[in-house]
């Protein structure tokens, strides 16, 4: 019975390993990826389609304030209340500028 339970647990411990070194992810260098033109439009269309200046644009005076003072402006400060709590919606930009992607794809 104890030989099982040493086989089950070295089958355990070998399946874990396993799973993590087939899912670990891998890093690219930024210089491995194809060259990119962006599409403005489809960016537009997916901004507009996700929804994302519903929750990160800044509001207009308070944080739960349904106007906005510009769509395009994601700097986050809107505030949604959960039963958790109330969530402080963030700046989705890469820098402290209230922009989204301003520098290259990458930086995202």
């Amino acid at each position: 019975m104890r030989r099982a339970l040493l086989a089950l647990l070295a089958l355990i411990i070998a399946g874990a390993l396993a799973f993590y070194l087939l899912t670990m992810p891998a890093t690219v260098p930024a210089s491995a990826l194809p060259a990119h033109t962006p599409d403005l439009a489809n960016g537009k269309y997916m901004f507009t389609v996700g929804g994302c200046a519903e929750c990160h644009a800044v509001p207009l005076k308070k944080c739960d304030d349904l106007k906005t003072k510009e769509k395009d402006v994601l700097a986050g400060g809107r505030c949604l209340k959960t039963p958790f709590g109330v969530f402080h919606v963030p700046n989705i930009s890469p820098t402290r500028r209230p922009a989204l992607a301003t520098g290259p794809p990458s930086t995202l």
